[in-house]
């Protein structure tokens, strides 16, 4: 079925100027709009449970909601909207998502759950570990192998605070078991043992962001905001076209790669997010960016050039 752009243009809009037609017919009023209204599942394709079933009949409900819905249509009221959604008659393509930014940034979040395991057995650069997929991972994900030291105390009341730390390396999401996974060596600073523990830790993911050339810079800079916000990163921005080793240097464990287009009126957004050990790909995601109150992106932009204009004008200056 296409897309609708509101209420009134579904094929079933006859139904009100029935219900409205009824309105100058005096004494048939509610069983006029009754019927009308009761018509209304039927048209549209709509299987009614018996709960359901007993509203279309109840005449006092359907007229509360016949009303109600005229005037939602002939006065919108705003946080509340009769708009369906449209994508100018297209469906969106294969694999293409919607959402803000808001939403792409918390979708990345979702990458890097805050997870605690155990190394159970190691065979070569191959190190099996005690977690899995219901954890939330990828393949492509990097873990952190550490072992626990001796503890340290609170000097004066002799507290236990917690245990002294050697960081072992990092291994990387492989393949993944019905009970555990896989994961390879990527970088050793120690030998790593059965019982050793493995984590994503709780602290923030170093992460940089790098755009293909003609991309809105001004995306990159929302997004960016929007990933701060998370609490879940530190971010660094990137020259266009950086790669995953200059995402490396600056001692960043992945890199988020950006690519823009036009779609109508609207932003495309294709995102990958790979490691720079290996440089291997977690994931990519297309992304159709929605306008919310949050990020106006159209406000945004134009804010954007106005901010440009001037920085050029400034430097003209000088």
């Amino acid at each position: 079925m296409g897309s609708y752009k509101n209420l009134t243009s579904l094929p079933y809009k006859n139904i009100f100027s029935r219900a409205i037609t009824s309105l100058l017919e005096g004494p048939r009023l509610v069983k006029s709009l009754s019927k009308a209204v009761s018509d209304i599942p039927a048209k549209a394709g709509i299987q009614l449970s018996q709960t359901g079933t007993n509203f279309w009949m109840d005449p006092c409900m359907v007229l509360k909601s016949v009303i109600i819905t005229l005037l939602l249509i002939l006065f919108p009221v705003k946080g509340f909207s009769t708009a369906l959604p449209d994508h100018g008659g297209d469906s969106l393509p294969d694999g293409v998502i919607e959402g803000n930014l808001d939403d792409v940034a918390k979708a990345v979040a979702t990458y890097f759950p805050k997870v605690l395991g155990k190394v159970i057995r190691i065979d070569g650069d191959l190190v099996e570990v005690d977690l899995g997929r219901r954890e939330g991972f990828s393949k492509g994900t990097l873990l952190t192998v550490y072992r626990e030291g001796e503890a340290f105390t609170h000097p004066h009341t002799g507290r236990v605070l917690g245990r002294f730390e050697e960081e072992l390396g990092l291994i990387e999401v492989w393949r993944f078991k019905e009970k555990g996974l896989i994961t390879k060596r990527v970088k050793s600073s120690g030998l790593i043992r059965a019982g050793d523990l493995v984590r994503i830790p709780a602290s923030k993911i170093r992460l940089a962001v790098s755009t293909s050339e003609g991309t809105e810079d001004f995306l990159m800079d929302e997004l960016v905001s929007a990933l701060l916000e998370t609490k879940r990163f530190r971010v660094d921005s990137l020259p266009s076209q950086s790669s995953a080793k200059d995402a490396f240097r600056g001692n960043n464990h992945y890199l988020i790669k950006l690519e823009t287009s036009r779609m109508g009126e609207r932003f495309l957004m294709s995102l990958q997010i790979q490691n720079t050990a290996s440089e291997n790909l977690l994931t990519k995601m297309d992304i159709l960016i929605n306008q919310s109150e949050e990020s106006d992106l159209i406000l945004e932009h134009l804010q954007y050039q106005l901010f440009e204009q001037q920085r050029n004008e400034d430097t003209l200056v000088e």
